[in-house]
């Protein structure tokens, strides 16, 4: 059957596969012999998978061949409802609870999304398929505008703020306009490579090429050169910098294995699944990790061999975490994966409430003699945002320091309480105030962009972007990083007077223990920023209030602790009054970053556009621990139903169905970002191989036939890397593939890349032409036209020969992986290319393309086309994906 049934990777690690005799996976065993199992009905539908702990997913099935109930390992089920045309109408969380409702019209379009508390948002389109109107729960609407092609131009939002969007002749991205008027214009090479990007305020980058279409040198807006070089296989090998060379070591599976600069030398030693096993710094700390059979990190190994212990539940949640003294913390969970308990290892419990739509309503934390040491809560608005905060132990925020301040080009901080403010060309502030007091200081910085100096704080970092060192007046603070995680996690700080303090992470930071035995338990509230400390007796030590905006309006106690506002997530505030937010440092005092986030932004949400904001003007429902987005604290049975409906975008024939659900729940919350990947996954061409790679890659899935080596990547630089998929809404599928494949052409500076500017990823290597493999030869002229329209669209495009057998057809292209039938009309009848479609699919094709430019068809004949071809199935739902290309664009479905 020319199934697969063996792997090796570049290290000569094995991964075997196993069928059964209708040619069906069954089992997937790993390098280290651990095995993943699937189960099959009659149907051959897929009804189970099995992981190496022996946790499973089973999904159950209708008639018609949908799935309807997906439960997890510990018996939750998720339900979901079609209508007779097969889109899913309601979704039924673990409590059988409604909590999404959707309405469709005619064409089978999402119009309207209704959630648990019956909040709605509504969608308008144009006769091509795009959302031309959104309106939310609030009844405040978003307008969008396209052009002749179907590309967004212009978005009004509900205050009239105007966003808009210009291409040149090739379809590259010519120019971005926010709300403010301040504009980015690109420009590109003959090779559709971008060149440079000007800024309303003049600063001006600029970016060149090798052969390859590798980026070999960038120009920031100070004039300062980096320069890059590769190996033969398109690895990073050296990045010159101003200040130094870091050079790149790889593995087999290119795995950075060394990263030298003039601090030192950065070591990993990874596992037969490509995990890390071994990290070293640059001053020679060590940090160890073990995992379980399914990649559950079970104990973290700090420098000086203290360790960490982490046990996980059936559905792979964390629910125990021991310290290196026996201290352990629980965590209990509801059906619907929301954290309901968590007791800390001095006895005090931390214990939430929430509503039908899981948002947290209660936040209430107890001593062990359940005395209340805090207690939170909440109301929201029918947009889902906080309405409504009670604390027990609140301070009134009026205590706020007054302050005026003006705004000049790119949203940059011009005056405040009448001084000046300075920025360098490259948009990074170089004076401007940063405490309470406001006093006006100098800041500094690398070509790298990187904070080096404010005020008489310097500040020092590895080659990986790390923090680690602080200076104040003369006395050194080292850091001790683990930084394969999500959120990079300070693990030992080493004080100026040789003292150290460890610190013990679980869902979030725990507790700290200093070198003298002192220990502390962190409590924190809805943002995740300390309130309280406690210590081994559960007696609280410290008291800590905050603004709106992070300020710091009180405090009790004594404690000397860097992690304050959000720092639970990691997020360290500094003496001056800085908060270290990994990629970026923000200042309380002006509500804003110090210099420009290195994420564009998107026009869908002007308010992303403006790069110094915080968390978009909501610092009440939002944070930003990476100091790159905002991050809304996502109710736990939300991320579930992501994860569920991810699961189910993978089963062939029925993934799509699911991507559209997910993309449109991800809208409705605001997530523009996931929304993104979850439509790109269904759009017709792109190739499921690369737009699965990068939805699994950016949600960290373990299911399916096998891993992604690449996810771990994602999880070692999720606070520099993974925001880069915004890019989506300006690149498409394009910024999948670049994300997808750029991990191993870049190796570990892909991150380092975009953080420094250098958009080696999401916009420098990015071209608009695809390759072609095969012959022209035997394609009419009109065939060859589409060829390379596709070419242009930077579609990768393989010929299939003619089939020589008598009476047996194949599709005409593999397109960027993708089976495809190419079907050109002659005529105008809408029969015509109704049995094109369903031919197409009989042949083996998975998409099918029909082009009828040449006579004419319009986007409202192929919606009548599409509708009748759908409706030549039992289910009403085409097998696979059908582009009709009209007179007025690309009809897609």
């Amino acid at each position: 059957m020319n199934n697969l049934i063996s792997k090796k990777d570049g290290n000569n690690n094995e991964t075997k596969y196993k069928y059964d005799n209708s040619g069906r996976l069954v089992k997937t065993i790993d390098a280290l012999g651990n095995e993943t199992s699937f189960e099959y009905d009659g149907e051959g539908r897929l009804t189970k998978t099995r992981d190496p702990r022996g946790n499973s997913i089973s999904m159950t099935y209708d008639a018609a061949g949908r799935v309807i109930a997906v439960t997890d390992g510990a018996g939750n089920t998720t339900e979901i409802e079609y209508d007779v045309a097969g889109n899913v109408v309601v979704t039924k969380d673990a409590n059988g609870k409604v909590v999404i409702n959707n309405e469709y019209d005619s064409l089978i379009r999402l119009v309207k999304q209704t959630d648990a508390l019956g909040r709605a948002s509504s969608f308008e389109y144009d006769a091509l398929g795009n959302i031309v109107k959104s309106i939310n729960p609030n009844e405040k609407e978003n307008t969008l505008s396209y052009d002749k092609l179907g590309r967004l131009v212009k978005v009004v939002d509900a205050i009239n703020g105007v966003s808009e969007q210009v291409y040149d002749n090739e379809g590259n991205l010519r120019q971005v306009k926010d709300p403010n008027n301040n504009t980015v214009t690109y420009s590109y090479d003959l090779a559709n490579r971008l060149t440079s990007e000007e800024y309303t305020s003049g600063r001006k980058l600029f970016y060149q090429y090798d052969l390859n279409n590798n980026l070999t040198k960038s120009i920031n807006g100070r004039k300062q050169e980096t320069t890059l070089s590769y190996y033969a296989s398109g690895a990073v090998k050296a990045i010159s910098y101003v200040e130094e060379t870091v050079t790149y070591t790889y593995d087999g599976n290119y795995n950075v294995t060394e990263i030298s600069d003039k601090s030192g030398k950065i070591t990993r030693k990874y596992d037969a699944l490509n995990r890390v096993i071994e990290y070293k710094d640059a001053e020679g700390n060590v940090i160890g990790y073990e995992y379980d059979s399914v990649g559950n990190l079970t104990k973290l190994i700090y420098p000086g061999g203290k360790a960490v212990s982490y046990q996980y539940d059936s559905r792979n949640l964390l629910t125990k975490v021991t310290d290196w003294a026996g201290r352990v913390t629980t965590y209990e969970y509801d059906k619907n994966q929301n954290l309901i308990k968590t007791t800390k290892p001095e006895g005090s419990t931390e214990v939430r409430e929430y509503n039908d739509a899981s948002e947290l309503t209660a936040l209430i934390i107890k001593d062990k003699s359940g005395k209340v040491i805090d207690e939170y809560h909440f109301t929201y608005d029918t947009n889902g945002n906080v309405q409504t905060e009670s604390r027990s132990n609140g301070v009134d925020p009026t205590s706020l320091m007054d302050a005026t301040m003006t705004y000049g080009a790119d949203n940059r901080l011009e005056t405040f309480n009448g001084q000046a403010v300075k920025y360098d060309a490259d948009g990074n502030m170089i004076k401007g105030p940063i405490s309470n007091s406001g006093a006006m200081v100098d800041f500094q910085y690398d070509s790298r962009n990187r904070l080096i100096k404010a005020g008489t704080t310097t500040y020092t970092y590895d080659a990986e972007n790390i923090r680690k060192s602080v200076t104040v007046d003369g006395k050194t603070t080292k850091y001790v990083v683990n930084p394969h995680t999500t959120l990079s996690q300070l693990l030992i700080k080493k004080n100026p007077d040789g003292s150290q303090t460890f610190y013990v992470y679980g869902i979030g930071l725990i507790s700290e223990e200093s070198s003298a035995g002192a220990y502390k338990v962190y409590h924190f509230d809805r943002r995740g920023s300390t309130t309280a400390l406690t210590d081994s007796t559960g007696k609280v030590t410290d008291r800590f209030s905050y603004g709106p905006y992070g300020e710091l309006i009180s405090r009790s106690g004594s404690s000397d602790t860097p992690f304050l506002y959000n720092g639970r997530d990691g997020v360290m505030t500094d003496q001056n009054g800085l908060y270290y937010m990994r990629a970026r440092y923000y200042n309380p005092t002006i509500k804003r970053f110090i210099n420009m986030d290195v994420v564009i932004g998107s026009v869908v949400d002007g308010r992303t556009l403006n790069r110094y904001a915080y968390v978009n003007g909501n610092p009440i429902s939002y944070i930003d621990p990476f100091g790159l987005s905002a991050d809304e604290d996502r109710p736990f049975w939300l991320r579930a139903l992501h994860t569920v409906l991810d699961i189910l975008g993978f089963i062939p024939g029925i993934g799509d169905v699911f991507d559209v659900v997910n993309g449109a729940i991800y809208l409705f919350e605001g997530d523009y970002v996931n929304a993104a990947l979850s439509f790109t996954a269904v759009i017709p061409i792109v190739g499921s191989a690369i737009v699965q790679g990068g939805k699994c890659l950016y949600k960290g899935i373990k299911y399916g036939v096998e891993t992604l080596d690449k996810s771990r990547f994602l999880f070692k630089h999720a606070d520099e890397f993974g925001n880069m998929f915004r890019g989506m809404l300006k690149y498409g599928d394009e910024a999948l593939a670049l994300a997808d494949g750029g991990f191993i052409k870049y190796g570990d500076d892909a991150a380092d890349a975009l953080s420094d500017g250098h958009r080696a990823i999401s916009k420098g290597t990015r071209s608009t032409v695809g390759k072609l493999t095969g012959s022209l030869d035997g394609l009419t002229s009109a065939e060859r036209k589409v060829v390379n329209d596709l070419l242009s669209q930077g579609k990768n495009v393989e010929i299939i020969p003619r089939s020589n057998v008598q009476g047996v057809s194949t599709p005409d292209f593999i397109i960027n992986g993708v089976k495809t039938e190419l079907k050109t009309l002659n005529g105008t009848s809408l029969n015509t290319p109704v049995t094109r479609i369903t031919d197409a699919f009989k042949q083996g094709a998975d998409a099918v393309i029909i082009d009828a430019r040449n006579v004419g068809i319009t986007a409202e004949q192929a919606n009548q086309i599409l509708n009748r071809a759908a409706g030549t199935y039992q289910n009403k739902v085409l097998p696979g994906q059908v582009e009709i290309w009209t007179v007025d664009g690309i009809i897609r479905r």
